[in-house]
């Protein structure tokens, strides 16, 4: 994801929102490749909306964890609140052990992603400046 990440900041290198559009189009990406979950074997296997529940999840997190990665430019901290995120689905989802969520699917999923996007956006806003400098120096850095 970060690689893709420092990709779109390359590509959209002319446009003003640059950070943005590769903040998103990456986020993008990581939430897509969620759905080959749909293909997951027994006992993982999952129905299609708890699929549609991670895919917008994922995108989500993965505007959060974008931001993160571009604010400190550290990948071992994006990695781990990706693992911890994952643990704390698996232990509390319908997907995990203990059984179903207490919302319906739909406000779960919207609760989810508001907050993922909330975070995202609070970083993001109050540090702009750095996570734009973060992003330069991460491409000028990067032989692609």
């Amino acid at each position: 994801m970060f690689n893709l990440l420092l990709q779109f900041t390359i590509i959209f290198k002319s446009r003003k929102l640059r950070v943005e559009w590769s903040i998103l189009g990456s986020s993008f990406i990581f939430a897509l490749s969620h759905i080959l979950n749909v293909f997951s074997a027994p006992p993982y296997q999952m129905k299609p909306d708890q699929v549609v529940h991670q895919v917008v999840n994922a995108f989500g997190i993965g505007c959060f964890l974008a931001v993160l990665f571009l604010y400190s430019g550290k990948l071992w901290l994006t990695m781990l609140i990706h693992t911890f995120a994952d643990i704390v689905a698996l232990s509390i989802t319908s997907i995990g052990m203990i059984g179903e969520t207490l919302l319906d699917p739909f406000t779960q999923t919207f609760i989810d992603l508001s907050s993922w996007l909330i975070l995202a956006a609070i970083l993001f806003l109050f540090n702009k400046q750095t996570v734009k400098h973060t992003a330069t120096i991460l491409t000028k850095n990067k032989n692609i």
